[in-house]
């Protein structure tokens, strides 16, 4: 399993509101998207619901990303990644990326992503209901 931590910050000099989840586009070297999804937590079907983040001016949310970067697949597809895309309403910013993303061949490969949450607060993961975690 391979891990990272993304941190987006404010530079300008209002407040911004961020989805909770911004999407994630995974590229490779000619900028083209990867098969590559962001999976729900075990026990939120359809999937968790995330309120936005409100960022102040100069302040930072971070999200965590997991995925497989080894071929632990009967029949692998291993991808290169050689940037990030993060994007929300009425932005984007693309991040330098060298890693390996592995799935199941013939299928997307999954990403688990934590929702994103103001710097220096803890987030809550885990599975089940919300008593739960």
């Amino acid at each position: 399993m391979a891990n990272m931590r993304v941190v987006l910050r404010n530079p300008g000099p209002a407040p911004c509101t961020l989805p909770g989840l911004p999407r994630l586009v995974f590229l490779d070297a000619a900028d083209h998207e990867l098969p590559v999804v962001r999976r729900p937590p075990v026990g939120m079907h359809p999937g968790p619901v995330v309120l936005p983040v409100r960022l102040e001016a100069g302040a930072a949310a971070t999200t965590a990303l997991r995925w497989v970067a080894d071929p632990v697949y009967t029949r692998n597809a291993c991808m290169k990644v050689a940037a990030l895309r993060i994007a929300w309403p009425g932005g984007e910013t693309t991040l330098p990326l060298a890693a390996t993303i592995c799935g199941p061949k013939g299928a997307a490969a999954g990403i688990a992503q934590s929702p994103l949450a103001l710097a220096g607060e803890k987030t809550l993961s885990g599975s089940g209901s919300p008593g739960n975690r």
